[in-house]
Parts: C-alpha cells; sequence; structure tokens
C-alpha cells in the first residue's frame, strides 16, 4: 500500500495530441523511461488521435511524429483520483513540473503545481512529417502541513478500502434477518459484553460486572476478618458518590451472592468474558474467604499482609486455576444449557484515537500481564463449553477517547461493537455450527479491515514528509 501511495504522488501523465481532423496522428517514439504507460484513449480520438503517457520516473524524453497538418495539444498534469466514500468526490492530486523542454527551446523551467483539473497546456501548429523531441521533469508537490495530512488521510482511505470488500449479500441478509427485540440477555463479565447487547436494543435482565471468576468460588470476607459490615460498606460507597451499580457489584461479591442475584431472573441467552480474571483476589491464609481486588480500591481497604494473599491467574498453578473455572463453569451450567451461552472474547488494547480522530496514541496501561490472565480464561471456556458460542476478538482493535464511558484500554472504537452486535445475531438465527462460524468469521475480517481503513491510517501518514 505504501508502494501505492506514494507512486500516486509521484506519477506524471501527459496527454499529447494532434488536433485537426480524424485523420489527424501522431507516432510516440524513442521514450526515455522504459515502464511507462503508453495509451491511446477512445475519449481522446475525437478532431484526431491523442496519446496519454504515465511515469514514475521524475523525467522523460521522447519524440513525437505529426501525420497531417495540426495543431499540437500538450497537457502536463496528473490522474484523476476520486475518494472512497463512495459520493465521487475528486481529489486534488498535485505535482509540479520543473521543467519543459520542446527540441532546444526551453518553455520553462521553475516549478508548475499541477493536477488533474489545473493543467499546465501548450498549444502550437505542427506540420505533416514533423518531429519534435520533448524533455519533461517533475517532482512531488510541497504541500502545507494541513492540505498534506487531509491529502494522505485521503489517499489511505483509498487504497484501504480497496482491501475492504462489502460484506456479501448472504451475510447482509441474515444479519437483517434477525430482530432481537424482546429477546433478553444475562452477563457476567465487563462493560464490552453489555454494550454490544445495548447496540442489540435487547433487554438485560442481569449484569454482573468487576466480579471474579475466582472470588465467586469463595466464602464472604465479611465473616472472615474484615471489618466492614454489610451496613456500613453500602453508605461508605454513596458517600464516596459511588453510582449504585458499582456499589450493587460491590455489594455483591462481598455477600457472595453472585449466582443469587444472576439466576434470580432467567433470561434468553447468558453472556460470559473472562475480562474479570485481570483483577487479582484477595485469599485468606486459610483459603477460606475471597473478594475481588477492584472492590478493596473503592473501600480504601488496607487488608492484613499476615492473614490475606493478593493473588494473581497469571501466577496460579493450572490445577489450582482449572479447580476455580470448573466450579464457576458448573455453577453457571446449573441454570444455562450450553447452547445459550455466548462466550465473548475481550482483551485490553495498547492503543486509541484521539476524539478528532487525527492521531493515534499509546496508553501508558501495562496491559501484557492482564491480556494473559484473560486469555487463560477464555481458553478454558474454550476447552470446556464446546456447545456454546464464541465471538472472536478483532485483532486490531483500538480505544476510543470518544468512548460514552470515558478513554479505557476496555473503551473500544464503535466498530468493535457493530461486530459483536452483528455476530450475536447470527447465532440468534441458531445455524449449523460451521456455517454460523463461517459467518462470524467473514464478519471478523470484514470489520478488521474496517477498523484499518476508518483509524489505523492515521497513524501511518501522522508526521510524514513529502
Amino acid at each position: 500500500m505504501m508502494h501505492d501511495i506514494f507512486a500516486r504522488l509521484m506519477e506524471a501523465r501527459i496527454d499529447i495530441k494532434n488536433k485537426g481532423t480524424d485523420e489527424n496522428d501522431l507516432l510516440i517514439d524513442n521514450v526515455s523511461d522504459a515502464l511507462c504507460i503508453v495509451s491511446k484513449p477512445g475519449w481522446f480520438g475525437k478532431d484526431g488521435v491523442g496519446y496519454s503517457i504515465k511515469s514514475l520516473a521524475g523525467s522523460i524524453k521522447f519524440t513525437a511524429t505529426f501525420k497531417k497538418d495540426g495543431r499540437l495539444n500538450l497537457y502536463l498534469h496528473t490522474e484523476p483520483f476520486f475518494s472512497a466514500d463512495g459520493k465521487n468526490r475528486r481529489i486534488p492530486i498535485w505535482l509540479d513540473y520543473t521543467s519543459l523542454i520542446i527540441d532546444d527551446a526551453i518553455i520553462f523551467s521553475e516549478k508548475k503545481p499541477t493536477w488533474h483539473d489545473k493543467a499546465f497546456t501548450l498549444e502550437r501548429e505542427v506540420k505533416d512529417g514533423q518531429q519534435m523531441t520533448f524533455a519533461i521533469a517533475w517532482q512531488p508537490h510541497l504541500y502545507e502541513p494541513d492540505m498534506r495530512e487531509n491529502m494522505l488521510s485521503e489517499l489511505y482511505k483509498f487504497y484501504i478500502s480497496k482491501l475492504l470488500p462489502p460484506p456479501s449479500g448472504q451475510l447482509a441478509s441474515l444479519c437483517n434477518d434477525v430482530n432481537p427485540t424482546g429477546v433478553t440477555f444475562s452477563i457476567f463479565g465487563i462493560c464490552v459484553s453489555r454494550d454490544i447487547v445495548t447496540l442489540l436494543g435487547s433487554r438485560v435482565n442481569r449484569f454482573v460486572q468487576d466480579v471474579s471468576p475466582i472470588s465467586v468460588c469463595y466464602k464472604s470476607p465479611l465473616v472472615g476478618g474484615f471489618k466492614f459490615s454489610e451496613e456500613n460498606i453500602t453508605e461508605y460507597l454513596l458517600d464516596k458518590k459511588l453510582n449504585h451499580f458499582h456499589v450493587r457489584n460491590t455489594i455483591l461479591d462481598m455477600n457472595k451472592e453472585v449466582y443469587k442475584y444472576l439466576f434470580e431472573v432467567k433470561s434468553d441467552w447468558l453472556i460470559l468474558d473472562t475480562g474479570c480474571l485481570r483483577y487479582r483476589t484477595l485469599i485468606s491464609k486459610d483459603n477460606a474467604v475471597g473478594v475481588t481486588e477492584c472492590h478493596l480500591y473503592r473501600l480504601k481497604y488496607k487488608y492484613d499482609e499476615n492473614a490475606f494473599d493478593l493473588v494473581s491467574v497469571l501466577n496460579m498453578a493450572e490445577a489450582d486455576f482449572r479447580e476455580y473455572m470448573e466450579e464457576y463453569v458448573n455453577r453457571i451450567l446449573d441454570e444455562y444449557d450450553e447452547e445459550k451461552i455466548i462466550v465473548v472474547e475481550t482483551y485490553l488494547v495498547p492503543e486509541y484515537v484521539d476524539a478528532e480522530r487525527r492521531e493515534i496514541y499509546t496508553f501508558k496501561d501495562k496491559i501484557e500481564d492482564r491480556n494473559a490472565e484473560i486469555r487463560r480464561g477464555y481458553d478454558y471456556l474454550k476447552q470446556r463449553l464446546k456447545k456454546a458460542h464464541f465471538i472472536p476478538f478483532l485483532g486490531n482493535t483500538i480505544g476510543d477517547e470518544n468512548h460514552k464511558w470515558g478513554k479505557a484500554t476496555l473503551h473500544y472504537v464503535p466498530e468493535y461493537y457493530e461486530y459483536g452486535s452483528k455476530a450475536v445475531k447470527v447465532i440468534m438465527k441458531q445455524l449449523s455450527r460451521i456455517e454460523e462460524t463461517s459467518m462470524i468469521e467473514t464478519l471478523n475480517n470484514y470489520y478488521v479491515r474496517m477498523i484499518a481503513c476508518e483509524y489505523l491510517y492515521v497513524d501511518s501518514y501522522n508526521g510524514m514528509l513529502i
């Protein structure tokens, strides 16, 4: 793609014609650029024959021998370029011609900025059998910074869009054929899964967030050495202006009532993700009580290091990890059939696009270990829940400074949620697993390319000099 972009910025188009009657013609010969393209376009054939020469060489020499008396028409400019948005907008791609010599006469030797709609033109009388030698030189145009950025943005969008085929009619009709209105979901995971369902317009009956699947395997810490009681935890959190949603999740984890709350209203579908495995779990030394790490931060609670350990999934022995996850899965399978479970793969992303969609920035967060913890849980669920439905992550997803919940490593650009919601629609269609997997893979490929087209070109051209 970079080659295509630089070629577009360097390509000269030289149109030459012997204008007169339909019998007027010319012969192009002795062309110095062996790689140039010489064509005789049909639209240039009225009132004489015309030729178009396209070259990337930066300079070219050729001779033209004219047949019949006529008038030389010479145009120095560039190929037309249209926007990638389907609106047929013509984008100026400028090129500076630096010299034109015909035979031994210097026509000009200073920069002549041109583009397709603003050509340098020359006309003169020619005689039958007359031969002329042309020497032409050019260089890329030196743009002002703002103009350069806009032009490069259009170029990147155009060439990346060539890699972005539209969804097949079958896929589009499949997604449109499903009406999620009235379908209910419960979610045990993070906001990513909830936002996918929100985009569907479906009802969320129950949503538990910020509770690790490890933590729910333990008894309540309120009976194991914590100084807080349920009443003063609620009072404390509300006093700290924490919203009721986060208060509820903290109380559910502290009281170990996650499953009671999650299952008291049965939904059509249950969505799981393993995003909360990125949190460590505070576990008592006697392995009796535990709580998810993030709730300690909300409570500003300093635990007794002689009584508790802060345990990471990343450092957990395989046997221990599988025991925790098996208990978690078995509890879920007590309430939901595997065929009614959807697992969303989600990870922290290293970069985000700014609010103006002009630059890509890197998060300061260290995400490698957190993602390894999330992936460990996802890999286990793929192996354990053979009949569940899985929505793979979009590999090039980036964060969004404009996200409604704010800038964060798990707050993505809108295209991710479009992909997730359409994948859920595919699953709701209840096709064969081969068809379902194929359709979701097609969606994944499409949205990976869409994100590249919409955002990733920004970082590629940022700071680029011409």
